[in-house]
């Protein structure tokens, strides 16, 4: 498995769903893909824009092209659905302490996580 393939822990055995493919583009379009068909991905990634209370290093975005099961998936961890940015998959950008509550629960869920850039907080790693 790549390092863009880990476990919200930072281990990357027990990926539930490993992506296969040589580069980090042909992993984000299989993620796009999966999120495109309904399954529920999240995605993170460097991100360093301004938001509410300060800057964001790290964006999670969860994604999912049937936007009801997104609403569910929001619905399930307190995200209200008028945070759902409907773009080409809609998604949720999370970041902070929000993001961190999500990541550490969805843990054993069996979702395609996928960390794209450098390791980061919510992955259990630094730079």
């Amino acid at each position: 498995m790549g390092q863009y393939d880990l476990m919200p822990d930072g281990s990357q055995e027990s990926h539930p769903k490993p992506l296969e493919g040589r580069s980090l583009r042909d992993r984000l379009k299989k993620a796009l893909a999966a999120a495109m068909q309904g399954e529920i991905v999240v995605l993170t990634h460097p991100w360093n824009r301004k938001v509410p209370g300060g800057t964001a290093e790290t964006v999670v975005k969860v994604m999912c092209g049937d936007r009801r099961k997104l609403v569910a998936f929001g619905q399930k961890y307190s995200l209200p659905g008028h945070w759902i940015h409907d773009a080409k998959v809609p998604h949720f950008d999370l970041w902070g302490k929000k993001a961190e509550a999500v990541i550490s629960q969805v843990v054993g869920e069996g979702l395609l996580i996928v960390n794209i850039g450098r390791q980061n907080e919510f992955l259990g790693g630094s730079g």
